[in-house]
Parts: C-alpha cells; sequence; structure tokens
C-alpha cells in the first residue's frame, strides 16, 4: 500500500515508441509515455500497441502490404539512439478485386471494331481469362486478347453472345459479363417463291427476316414499284406484320416479278424476289380507236392480246361482220393475231373488232377501231445520195418529211463489208469526177474458177493488173512494147479479142473485129518487151493507173448491166492521149483511190 503523500515507484524508464513504414514520410504511429498514441491518417482507427510495443494491424488491405519497423527512444538515457528493431516484410495475401470492367450490355455496328477491358488486383497477381457463351476464348483469327483485354478488328454477326471476363488466384476468384449484341441489317430466312396462279385465287408470298435491332419493317416492290403505289394493287394487297404478302382475288396485271426488302434502318438492306404468273383466258388489254395505213402499202391492224397460256387463234370482225379473209387476196392473220395487209387500198378502211383465245378461253371482244386510209410519208426535204467531207469538219445531212398523221424520221448507218480483191464501189478521178463503178456487181466474188496471177507492177503508186480466168471462152491477148530508155509516161496497150469471145447482142456484130484497150500506164525502167495471154469471158481487172485519166462528163457512158459494153470518147488533150476503152463482155473495172 502507498501512503498519503507518497509518489508511484518508476518500474519502467520513461521512453518513445514509434513504428514506421518504408515509404512514409511520418511514422504510423507514436505512443509517449501514458499519453494517447499519436496515428498516421491513414491507419487511423486500424493500429494500436500491444503486449507492449507491438503493432496491430486491423482491416488489412492489400495497400497494407510493405516493410515494418520498430523503434524504442529512452527518455532518461544519456544518448538521444533509438534502440532499433529489424525490417520486418507484411506480406498480404488477397481474392481478386476488380479493378477495371466493361459494361454489362454493348451494342457494336456490324464491321466495325471492338475492344472489351477487364483488369484485376490480388496477391498472387491474378490471371485474366475470357470465356464466350461458355466456352473459353483461346486462339480465333478474329478475337484477340491481350493484358486482359479482348478486342475485334471488325464485328461480324457470328460475335453476338455473352462475353465473361473471368480473374483468379489461389485465394479466390471473380466473373464479369457482358452481353455483345452486333447491329446490323437484317437476314432473310424465309424467301419468296415462284408462283403460279388462277385468276380470281389468292396468292400468298412469304418472306421472313431476322435482325437486331428487330424493328423490322416490310417493304414489297412489283417491277420496281411499291405495291401500295400500283392502282391495281393498293386496295387489295395486305403485308402482314410477318413479312407475307396476300394478295387477294387475282387478276391478269398482277403477273410479275415481286421483290421482298426488309429492313430495320441499319445500312443497306436485303431483298428477294419470286415471280408470280397468273394463268387466265385470252383478252385484248387496250385497242387503239384509230388505226392509219398507209395507200399503196403493207400494213397491220394489231389485235394488243395478253393471254397465259399463249393465244390459240385471233377471230376479227369487219364493219359489224365477220372477216373472211378469202375475200381479200394478200390479206392474213399473222402468228400474233394481228391482220397482215400486203397493200393497203379503200377495202381496208371500216371498223374492225378481235376476239382472241386460249385453251383458258377469251374474255371477250375488244373494242372497235376504226381503219383510216392515208397517203405514206413524203419526203420535203431529202439527204443527197452522197456527201464528201474533210475528217474533222461538221456534217449536216438535212431530212424532212410530211404526212397525215405527222411522220417519224429515223436514222440508220449501213456499213458493206469491203472485198479487198474487187476494190471501192466507187472511182474518184482528177477534178473532183466520180462515177459508180459499173462492173463491181456483176462479177460476184469468188467468180466460179477463178483464178488470178500477177502480171506487171506499175511504177509511182503502187498497184497490180490482175487477171482472172472466170470460165470457158475466147481468147486474148495483151500485148506492150517498152521504149528501151526506162522512161515513166503514157504508153499504148493492145487487147486483141478473137471471135469466140461471149458478147452481149449489142456487139455481136463487132465481136470479130478487132478491139483495143488503152489505159495509161507508168512503165518501169526495163527495155524488155512484155506480152500477156489470158483466157476471158467474165474479166475482172484492177487498174491503179487511172489517177492522170482526163475525161470530159458529157462523152463518158457507162452502163451497168452484165451484157453492156462501155465507151469513152476518144480526144486529145495537151500533151497527153487518151484512148477509147471499149469492153464486149462483162469486165469488172475496179478503180483506184
Amino acid at each position: 500500500p502507498i501512503n498519503k503523500g507518497e509518489t508511484t515507484p518508476n518500474l519502467f524508464p520513461l521512453h518513445v515508441v514509434e513504428w514506421v513504414r518504408l515509404g512514409y514520410n511520418v511514422p504510423i504511429l507514436i505512443k509517449f509515455g501514458v499519453y494517447a498514441p499519436r496515428v498516421h491518417p491513414n491507419y487511423k482507427g486500424r493500429v494500436s500497441l500491444t503486449q507492449g510495443a507491438s503493432l496491430l494491424v486491423e482491416g488489412l488491405t492489400q495497400e497494407d502490404e510493405g516493410w515494418f519497423e520498430c523503434r524504442i527512444l529512452l527518455l532518461d538515457s544519456k544518448t538521444d539512439d533509438f534502440q532499433n528493431g529489424t525490417w520486418t516484410f507484411l506480406s498480404i495475401t488477397a481474392p481478386p478485386v476488380f479493378i477495371k470492367t466493361p459494361p454489362t450490355f454493348v451494342e457494336v455496328l456490324l464491321g466495325d471494331s471492338l475492344t472489351l477491358s477487364c483488369g484485376a488486383h490480388g496477391n498472387p497477381r491474378p490471371t485474366v481469362a475470357w470465356h464466350k457463351d461458355e466456352n473459353p476464348i483461346e486462339k480465333h483469327e478474329k478475337i484477340k486478347v491481350l493484358n486482359g483485354s479482348l478486342s475485334l478488328a471488325s464485328v461480324t454477326r457470328n460475335i453476338s453472345g455473352v462475353y465473361k471476363c473471368h480473374v483468379s488466384n489461389s485465394e479466390g476468384n471473380l466473373t464479369h459479363s457482358t452481353q455483345l449484341q452486333v447491329k446490323g441489317p437484317p437476314i432473310i430466312l424465309i424467301s419468296p417463291e415462284d408462283t403460279t396462279l388462277n385468276m380470281s385465287q389468292d396468292a400468298v408470298l412469304q418472306c421472313q427476316a431476322d435482325a437486331y435491332p428487330s424493328n423490322l419493317t416490310y417493304e414489297w416492290m412489283k417491277q420496281g414499284q411499291n405495291v401500295y403505289h400500283i392502282e391495281s394493287l393498293k386496295s387489295r394487297v395486305k403485308v402482314l406484320v410477318d413479312g407475307t404478302l396476300l394478295i387477294p382475288n387475282l387478276i391478269p396485271e398482277d403477273a410479275g416479278n415481286y421483290t421482298c426488302i426488309p429492313t430495320n434502318g441499319i445500312l443497306t438492306p436485303p431483298s428477294a424476289s419470286a415471280h408470280l404468273k397468273v394463268k387466265h383466258p385470252a383478252r385484248v388489254t387496250r385497242m387503239p380507236r384509230e388505226t392509219y395505213l398507209p395507200a399503196g402499202m403493207e400494213g397491220v391492224i394489231v389485235c394488243p392480246v395478253q393471254a397465259d397460256p399463249p393465244v390459240l387463234y385471233v377471230n376479227w370482225t369487219k364493219d359489224g361482220n365477220r372477216l373472211n379473209l378469202d375475200n381479200f387476196p394478200g390479206w392474213m392473220v399473222n402468228s400474233e393475231g394481228s391482220v397482215f395487209i400486203a397493200r393497203a387500198n379503200d377495202n381496208a378502211v371500216g371498223m374492225y373488232t378481235c376476239t382472241p383465245y386460249n385453251s383458258y378461253g377469251t374474255m371477250g371482244q375488244s373494242e372497235p377501231t376504226k381503219v383510216i386510209l392515208k397517203d405514206p410519208p413524203t419526203f420535203k426535204v431529202s439527204p443527197r445520195p452522197e456527201y464528201l467531207q474533210e475528217v474533222g469538219r461538221e456534217l449536216i445531212i438535212p431530212c424532212e418529211a410530211f404526212g397525215d398523221p405527222s411522220p417519224n424520221i429515223t436514222w440508220s448507218k449501213y456499213m458493206r463489208p469491203i472485198d479487198h480483191r474487187r476494190g471501192p464501189q466507187r472511182s474518184y478521178l482528177p477534178r473532183g469526177i466520180s462515177w459508180p463503178s459499173p462492173y463491181y456487181s456483176p462479177c460476184p466474188p469468188p467468180c466460179e474458177g477463178e483464178s488470178y496471177r500477177q502480171t506487171e507492177r506499175m511504177m509511182g503508186r503502187p498497184g497490180d493488173l490482175e487477171y482472172r480466168e472466170v470460165r470457158e471462152g475466147g481468147r486474148a491477148s495483151y500485148a506492150s512494147q517498152s521504149s528501151g530508155h526506162g522512161s515513166a509516161g503514157l504508153y499504148r496497150q493492145s487487147l486483141s479479142i478473137t471471135p469466140t469471145l461471149l458478147s452481149s447482142p449489142e456487139t455481136t456484130e463487132e465481136s470479130e473485129r478487132h478491139m483495143e484497150f488503152f489505159v495509161y500506164v507508168n512503165r518501169r525502167n526495163t527495155s524488155v518487151d512484155e506480152s500477156y495471154e489470158w483466157d476471158t469471158a467474165d474479166v475482172c481487172v484492177d487498174v491503179e493507173v487511172l489517177e492522170a485519166m482526163r475525161l470530159d462528163q458529157s462523152n463518158a457512158f457507162w452502163k451497168g448491166t452484165r451484157d453492156q459494153c462501155i465507151g469513152l470518147q476518144d480526144h486529145q488533150q495537151k500533151g497527153t492521149n487518151t484512148f477509147l476503152l471499149s469492153y464486149s463482155d462483162c469486165m469488172c473495172l475496179q478503180s483506184l483511190m
């Protein structure tokens, strides 16, 4: 017992207790004597001394892991040194705790990229694994997992599903789920099929699609036009919620191609088409009130028929009576059911009706059409037979016509293949003179039994004289004689024809006499006499030496028939000679350009 006025004996020396943590600037706890300890704000309410100077930490967290040391300072000691303990490492094991997770629901547009990030703390360090619909994602060509993040470069439809981020260590595990939904245009599950029905039946064309978002609407088109905008359909047609198209009480006009287009407003919608065929009796669609026929020319009175199955025959009436084609020579009903008239005259004038039939029967007679005979259109201004214009210049070819009704004017270009053996159809001579080659047609290519041999190559412009053996006939000779000096100039060629040569009636009396064929020739540099001989009946001659020829247009007589001859008057011009050119049989004279 302690008496009054006495003090308590000092059983323990006066001292200060500190607990410090590596990385902290001040102690986490300081205790001096009987005073209450001072605690670091991060540990307030969680640390205290126990069993003298031991540190008690409550409510441990992962952040509490680290190095700790106890220091004791004796105040009555003659030294100020702390009595330090050893550094002690506090290791804290803990199950995983998420520090980063993706949203629980994610929408992504088809074709876009996507990244889902997931991270967690724990001791030991937790591992991260991803699953899709309970299946682990290990190696996928489109899905990549790196540092806990899942990424897709381009989202496809099959990517939709539930994705789970699973973190775990030796102390526990956690899982976070994300619902991934891909937004895109619909996918057609049921397409409409081609359908054949009879008139008056109901048509049912199915079309179903699936999509996200699922706010699907279905649009039906016929021949590219919305069915609700077609006059014959809009009051009868129905599009059901599931996409089915209903067309009750079919009529012939309902036949055609129908296209289903489901849409949810995302990207480009798909489409699917089917053909609806409506069988019905033959009928006339729209008969014109008036039909015009050209007087003296071919004409057609059309019956505009629509029939499925195809039309079998068409009956016609004229002025209320059955049309009897036997009374009208040159008239017939063609395969299309129209009346064809070889030569329209006053007999064609009248009122006509037609009634078509097929295997289903007929839907009745057409409205009448009044046939009116009109003169065919005539040219007011017609193009010239030929136009010559320089390359790159503008060419205007006029053409005007008049008639009742007003005629339509169309243009066409006809390209005739060129036979290079026979040359062009026209010859062009100096001073702009041109004429059709009369010998182009009489010798068709190839002439039967035709043979060729090259004769004399001319100087100046390249060209050959070709002699063609066409058929057995007379024998002719072709001789030339050079000056021996090699000069280029005009030269006389002589053609002798024997009496056996076939000739036209006009030249029979002259066929036995000597006939001469003269042309201008640019001679080669030669001193050798040349002679040629060939068989001839129809002779085709290519002569590319006419460029120097001077012709008097008034004396040029070109006869284009097979059995006629050609005559060019013999006349003289200053410094040159022009000779008579005569043929008694068909000779195809090919002109040169």
